[in-house]
């Protein structure tokens, strides 16, 4: 998501808090219309309780809630002065935790009973999912500020005091119905050397 405005960029990937981030900076940022599945929504309607997940277009996605730097760099044009004059930030959070978050809505959704060392082995989406790949452009760390999962609310604070906006309490969104134990509880040696294997570079960046 942009702020022409308040001159910042935030990369939310996906299972990193982004609804609950993109609800609470929605007044802020730069948007050409709200999505609910294939309708186009209002503010009030994205916002209430009951709309518990969204997208969002702007000038450079038509689905823009999951950018990443690429895409604004890709995409940016003179007239918008220096991109290098933007705070620009991203959502971190641990691939162990993230991994069970998205397995377990992917289940939600669609029933298909996997266990997880079946999705992960199974799941094509590797090289799509990785956190580091979000913040970079042309194999350069572009991210300078980070959110961490972990400590959402925190560093959300952090941010708002940055680019100048009030700090405000994040709503809780698009919640995990079915992950009710720790992510540890999870894994066994093989299932944690996948992610070791797949996630390694974004296990180093959150180290």
């Amino acid at each position: 998501m942009i702020s022409h405005a308040h001159k910042f960029i935030l990369i939310t990937p996906e299972k990193t808090g982004s609804v609950s981030l993109v609800s609470a900076l929605l007044n802020y940022i730069d948007t050409n219309k709200l999505i609910q599945g294939e309708n186009e929504i209002t503010t009030s309607q994205a916002l209430s309780q009951e709309c518990q997940c969204f997208d969002f277009s702007d000038n450079f996605q038509v689905h823009s809630k999951h950018s990443s730097i690429h895409h604004y760099y890709a995409k940016w044009v003179d007239s918008l002065g220096s991109i290098e004059s933007y705070i620009k930030c991203g959502v971190v959070r641990n691939p162990y935790d993230r991994m069970i978050s998205w397995w377990r809505w992917e289940e939600e959704r669609f029933h298909e009973g996997r266990a997880l060392k079946d999705f992960l082995m199974q799941w094509p989406q590797w090289r799509e999912t990785d956190l580091l790949g979000r913040f970079t452009y042309n194999n350069e760390l572009m991210v300078t500020e980070f959110i961490r999962f972990e400590t959402l609310q925190e560093d959300f604070n952090i941010i708002c005091d940055k680019i100048g906006i009030p700090q405000r309490d994040l709503p809780h969104k698009n919640k995990n119905k079915t992950k009710t134990k720790h992510y540890t509880e999870y894994y066994d040696e093989v299932v944690k050397d996948l992610i070791r294997y797949k996630y390694k570079q974004d296990l180093k960046m959150y180290e």
